[in-house]
Parts: C-alpha cells; sequence; structure tokens
C-alpha cells in the first residue's frame, strides 16, 4: 500500500525527461473506497514535451482551464460511470445515479488509479502506432508491474490491449470469458478470493456500445461476488 506518489514519481523522472506521473489519484480517497480500482490505459493524451502530471488532471476532469471546448465525457464517461458503479453497487445501465453528472466524474476519478503502460505521453498518435505500446511494455514492463504492485488493487480493468499483461496479473488463476457481440469480441476475466482482473476494449473505442461495456463488466462483477 502506497503512502503517497512521490517514490514512484521519482522513479519515473529518473528514468525519463517528460515522464506521466499517473497512479492514485487521491491515495486516502482510494484506500477508504470499497474496492480498489486500477484501470490500465496505454499512453497519455499530452504533450510528449511536456512533464505530463495526469493525477492532478484526474482531480478535476470537468475543468475547462486547459481547452475550452474540453468535454470530458468523451474521453473518461465509461470510466466513471463503470467505476461509480462498482463501488456503490450499481449493476443497471439505465440507473439514475451513474448519470454522468461533474458531481459523479469527480467522485469518481478521486476514488480510483488509472495507469499507462507507455510512460512518455504520446498524444493521440497511439491509434496509429498500437506496436509501440506493446513495445514499451517489453522493455519497461517491470516498473509497470512495480507500480501494480505498491498500488496494490484487488480490482483490475486492463484496457492496454496487451493480453500477455492480462495473463500475468491473473496469476495462474483460471481465465474465463463473457461475449458482448456477435461477431465474437468479448471480455476475458479471472478472479480468486481477493482480485479480480478483467481484460477489456478501451474504454474510448467505438465498436461496443456504452451499455455493452457496462452490463459486460457487471456481469463479471456478480460472477465474482458469487464466487
Amino acid at each position: 500500500m502506497l503512502q503517497s506518489e512521490d517514490e514512484l514519481d521519482q522513479d519515473l523522472i529518473a528514468r525519463y525527461t517528460y515522464p506521466t506521473l499517473d497512479g492514485i489519484t487521491d491515495v486516502d480517497k482510494f484506500y477508504k473506497s470499497k474496492y480498489q480500482i486500477l484501470w490500465i490505459l496505454k499512453e497519455a493524451n499530452w504533450n510528449p514535451e511536456q512533464i505530463c502530471r495526469l493525477r492532478e488532471f484526474h482531480k478535476d476532469i470537468t475543468k475547462k482551464s486547459v481547452d475550452e471546448k474540453w468535454n470530458w465525457k468523451s474521453t473518461y464517461q465509461l470510466i466513471v460511470q463503470v467505476s461509480y458503479a462498482i463501488l456503490n453497487d450499481i449493476y443497471k445501465y439505465d440507473d439514475e445515479d451513474i448519470h454522468p453528472s461533474d458531481k459523479v466524474a469527480i467522485n469518481a476519478m478521486n476514488s480510483v488509479a488509472l495507469v499507462n503502460v507507455k510512460k512518455i505521453a504520446g498524444g493521440s498518435r497511439v491509434k496509429k502506432n498500437g506496436n509501440e505500446i506493446w513495445e514499451h511494455y517489453i522493455n519497461h514492463g517491470e516498473f509497470l508491474h512495480e507500480q501494480i504492485r505498491k498500488i496494490s488493487p484487488n480490482i483490475i480493468i486492463n484496457c492496454s490491449g496487451i493480453y500477455g499483461l492480462f495473463s500475468e496479473l491473473s496469476g495462474g488463476s483460471k481465465c474465463s470469458s463473457i461475449k458482448i457481440h456477435e461477431k465474437g469480441w468479448q471480455f476475458n476475466y479471472s478472479f480468486n478470493d481477493d482480485r479480480l482482473v478483467i481484460n477489456a476494449y478501451h474504454p474510448g473505442q467505438f465498436k461496443i456500445t456504452q451499455h455493452k461495456y457496462f452490463d459486460a463488466i457487471a456481469e463479471i462483477r456478480k460472477l465474482w461476488a458469487l464466487s
């Protein structure tokens, strides 16, 4: 369990000129939450020639100080809704409690952790060069695993596109799948008494509706709760 993010930040700053400082948004609130939820994403959409202080940005993603056209829902709505629902045991997508308001967003984002596989921001070019994420994981994955170990989550949602990371985090637990689309798309998952690991599509994708994405994770949570 982390006392603060300083130790990990110093390691990142020593490794990279312009690192992405990600992880737990609010350490105190994270460990006091019912579940310790970790989202694993690809890379930050940020200026690669600046230190990306992602946690500070996540503390209030509703602010428009950087870009007056900024709408947090385009990037974070599913993360907010799924996280808020897990923390409050909500299983219905159309429940009014998960209406993506600014208040719900701030509450959810300050209660979870988000890390990126690639610790250098890359703007939106990751969409064109997914191999770069894989290469970064192969070369620098040990820091990511150390970061995850110190965060010590009990629910991990891997949206990095790296299935090997999901397998490693599953730690030998039986892996199952749930179908979410007639074309065969699925979410993989594994769990034991201590941890649930879900291998999901990136929350910013357009292949799956928000409703189906939410329902798939809700169903997996039910299976974990009943196990």
